[in-house]
């Protein structure tokens, strides 16, 4: 792959040698140049397929997603909604022993439905 761009630059730089030109190209210069070129090929390389890879995990997720097999995307706040309701169970459960083994009946309920029954 270099020797065909390296005999074009050396074609540029002949035809450029002419009386008009500015600066003469040298060997030395063509070679940089020729160098600094072949980085940012290898750099714009890169770049393309890191780009790629976002491109593929973004439209892999999208596809995810719109297929239902992913996770909600509000799972935090249903694993809130559960520890929030089994917390509520506990304490119901233990309201119901208290009933059960004081055989007050509501009296000695703390729900909140009870004690807005109950005359203080």
């Amino acid at each position: 792959m270099a020797r065909p761009l390296v005999s074009m630059t050396l074609i540029t730089a002949a035809a450029s040698s002419s009386p008009t030109a500015i600066a003469p190209m040298t060997a030395a210069s063509l070679q940089t140049d020729l160098l600094a070129r072949g980085e940012r090929a290898a750099r714009l390389h890169n770049r393309v397929r890191q780009l790629e890879k976002r491109l593929s995990e973004a439209l892999g997720e999208q596809a995810w997603r719109e297929s239902g097999l992913g996770t909600p995307a509000d799972i935090d706040a249903l694993n809130q909604k559960i520890i929030y309701l089994e917390q509520q169970a506990i304490e119901l459960r233990l309201q119901l022993e208290e009933q059960g083994a004081g055989g007050s009946g509501s009296a000695g309920c703390r729900c909140a439905r009870c004690q807005g029954s109950v005359l203080n």
